[in-house]
């Protein structure tokens, strides 16, 4: 009895482990893709180019005015 006790209690924390390995396995891609999403909307804003391949400024200005508004 005292055998499969111990042998169900550490079958049931090597679950749990798991689990909660796995939930930060997650949690840690939904950051990343989060991250990824953001520096791509961030490079599309800087590499717009007009005609003559001057650099587009609204994108510019834009990220200037969210860099100041979320330091406030």
């Amino acid at each position: 009895l005292k055998a499969k006790e111990q042998h169900n209690k550490v079958k049931q924390e090597k679950i749990e482990k798991q689990e909660a390995k796995k939930k930060a396995q997650e949690e840690r891609n939904q950051k990343l893709q989060e991250y990824k999403k953001k520096k791509h909307e961030r490079f599309k804003k800087l590499s717009k180019k007009t005609k003559k391949g001057q650099p587009v400024m609204t994108g510019r200005l834009e990220l200037m005015l969210e860099k100041i508004q979320s330091s406030k």
